[in-house]
This record gives structure tokens, C-alpha cells and sequence, in this order.
């Protein structure tokens, strides 16, 4: 998926309550890439060998030096297994980061992300309670 500029969070330690794992992150079109040192251990996880891995499931990135998953024609990650990641473990970099260090441009679609929503929330927080403001 493309990064697009935005706010920058700071994972929290009871993010991980917020995302529901509703997958709707998974299902927007853009490019998801992966380094090549992942096809290897993708395909193990897959239990396929790596030349049926890399056929199913990559392109070659547009930097020629990248993979990137395949988008099927509904736009959604192609590793996407019943709601659920399937290479969770494996998951790239830009998986990883959402909604830390990018979101979609599109508001409406951020504000399903319930983790985004409890981002927001507390960065709201952390403004209302700074030295100036807070009254202890």
C-alpha cells in the first residue's frame, strides 16, 4: 500500500485491545511490498515451494528490486484468508506500521479503524492534558 503523509503515533501498551482485526485495512487496493529475503520464509509458512509462492502471490515491485503482492480484482490483499491475515507473522513493514506511521487520505475509511479512532482519542488526550492545562 502506498504510504500517504500523515500523523505520526506512537504504538501504546494496550493498543493491541483496539484492533478488532476487522481486516478492513487489508481490503483497500494499493501495493503491498515485500523485501525479496521474505519469499522464502512466506513460502514455508504457505507450505508451498518458492517458485509457486512467488507465481501466486508477487509481482516484481516497480524499483525491479522489491516484491509486491499481487491485487486481486476486488482490491484486497491477496494473503487475506477468511478475515484474517494469513502470513501474519511475515507480514511487511507496511502492515505493521498501520495505522502508526501511515493512513489512507480517505477519513471515512480511517475512521473504521478502531484502533485509528483510539489513536486519535488519545493524542486528543494528551493535548488536553499538557503542563499548561492540567490543574492536578
Amino acid at each position: 500500500m502506498k504510504n500517504t503523509p500523515t500523523t505520526r503515533f506512537e504504538p501504546g501498551p494496550d493498543d493491541s485491545r483496539y484492533c478488532s482485526g476487522c481486516s478492513a485495512c487489508c481490503r483497500w487496493s494499493g501495493d503491498v511490498v515485500f523485501s525479496p529475503n521474505t519469499l522464502a520464509p512466506i513460502a514455508a509458512w504457505l507450505s508451498l515451494d518458492e517458485r509457486e509462492c512467488a507465481e501466486c502471490y508477487f509481482d516484481l515491485a516497480d524499483d525491479r528490486q522489491h516484491l509486491k503482492a499481487v491485487e486481486p480484482a476486488d482490491g484486497r490483499c491477496p494473503f487475506l484468508v477468511e478475515d484474517t491475515c494469513g502470513i501474519y507473522p511475515l507480514r511487511p513493514p507496511a502492515c505493521r506500521s498501520f495505522p502508526y506511521r501511515w493512513q489512507r487520505p480517505e477519513r471515512e475509511l480511517m475512521r473504521r479503524c478502531r484502533l485509528y479512532r483510539a489513536l486519535l482519542w488519545r493524542q486528543k488526550e494528551d493535548r488536553d492534558i499538557s503542563p499548561v492545562t492540567y490543574r492536578g
